[in-house]
């Protein structure tokens, strides 16, 4: 069945408005709800039918493989989590067919559970004996300790071998953080952890194969693959961090360091959350980057007598906040008087004086293009000295 028949039985205007948290409190715990939470099931459940579709079988693994992994790796049974799956479907069905919401076409819905249910019941056992099978755990830990081994320089002929990977001279490295969260679980919740590393090691494998080496901690992470002949293909990026925003429910920074030398990936680790600390103090828009995009940004924000100079230029504003703030907005506008009145909610007669007490102060004019320049650079130096300062204190 394709959108467009769902769309004519249910309705263009069917959205399950509340749903997501009475669905999940009513989903069945599996084993410790803390370890191994399912809830999201309800949350993919109502997303996708608001969006008048079924559930993608990657988005389906996605939720549902990462937890029957993880409860097949510490030996529980994959009784609770099939209870809980249709524990789940029992929640949504019962909000989606009530009389206020609307019946909708009950059997083109019932076809969506049923196949959703499928699904689900298929990845769960097969995440859950693959896990549990002592081989397959040995072979999960052995790929996280080779990924570990090929970023920090140590020795990987046993590993690989236990990996069952053949070790390149080059590898991409990518890096991944949510957007708009400092971290995506507690530094302390190694089980946390674990799942959001598996979780991506999944929506990861769907894109590029199997063969993904995660190197994970509670600020985001990376991971390794062959590096491509050729250029870069960001448009297998762009799908990777799609995927990822459907699967953690944020939206997220992809940042590819391309052909990596192995012996270089240590460094090229330090230099890639560099680049996503970056990318988050920038607020760039989710997507996916490589150096290219952020080179610019990157070398004004290195330590260097060039850069205190810059940040030099800007420190007599930094005593007048709204100064700054249109200086800003006017780097960011340019000649668009008008919209960066708007964006300021200024009389355009206001922002001019702004500007013009900006080239008095600081001797260069913002109108003109190779002193814009100069700010620009100023302003970056300027703000990220000053970040880094108050992370210091």
């Amino acid at each position: 069945m394709t959108s467009e028949d769902l769309s004519v039985s249910l309705g263009p205007d069917r959205v399950i408005t509340g749903l997501v948290p009475e669905a999940a409190d009513r989903s069945v715990a599996v084993a410790d709800t803390d370890r191994y939470p399912i809830s999201d099931v309800a949350a993919l459940l109502a997303r996708t039918e608001s969006e008048v579709r079924g559930a993608s079988l990657a988005e389906v693994r996605a939720v549902v493989a990462p937890v029957a992994e993880a409860a097949g790796y510490e030996q529980l049974p994959l009784t609770p989590l099939i209870h809980s799956l249709f524990a789940s479907v029992r929640a949504f069905w019962k909000e989606a067919t009530r009389p206020t919401v609307g019946s909708g076409n009950v059997i083109v819905l019932s076809n969506l559970m049923l196949n959703f249910l499928e699904d689900a019941t298929s990845t769960a056992v097969t995440a859950h004996l693959s896990s549990a099978r002592p081989a397959q755990r040995r072979l999960l830990e052995a790929r996280r300790e080779l990924a570990y081994a090929l970023v920090f320089g140590h020795p990987v002929d046993e590993l690989s071998s236990r990996a069952e990977l053949v070790v390149h001279d080059r590898y991409d490295l990518v890096a991944i953080a949510t957007v708009g969260r400092d971290r995506w679980c507690s530094p302390t919740d190694q089980l946390a952890q674990q799942r959001m590393t598996r979780l991506v090691r999944y929506v990861v494998e769907d894109h590029l194969g199997a063969g993904v080496l995660p190197v994970f901690d509670a600020k985001g992470g990376s991971f390794l693959l062959p590096a491509p002949v050729g250029k870069s293909s960001r448009a297998r990026y762009v799908d990777v961090v799609d995927g990822l925003r459907d699967s953690l429910g944020h939206p997220v920074v992809l940042v590819e360091l391309h052909d990596v030398a192995r012996g270089a990936l240590r460094s090229a680790k330090e230099m890639i959350s560099e680049l996503c600390d970056l990318a988050a103090f920038l607020s760039k828009p989710p997507g996916a980057y490589t150096l290219d995009d952020l080179a610019l940004d990157y070398q004004l924000t290195r330590p260097s007598p060039a850069r205190t100079r810059l940040a030099a230029i800007l420190a007599p504003l930094r005593d007048h906040p709204h100064l700054m703030q249109a200086l800003q907005v006017h780097l960011r506008f340019g000649t668009d008087r008008k919209r960066v009145a708007e964006v300021l909610e200024l009389h355009p007669n206001t922002v001019s004086y702004r500007l013009r007490r900006i080239a008095e102060i600081t001797g260069l004019n913002p109108a003109d293009p190779a002193a814009s320049r100069i700010l620009a650079a100023a302003w970056l130096a300027s703000e990220w000295q000053a970040g880094q300062q108050t992370l210091s204190e």
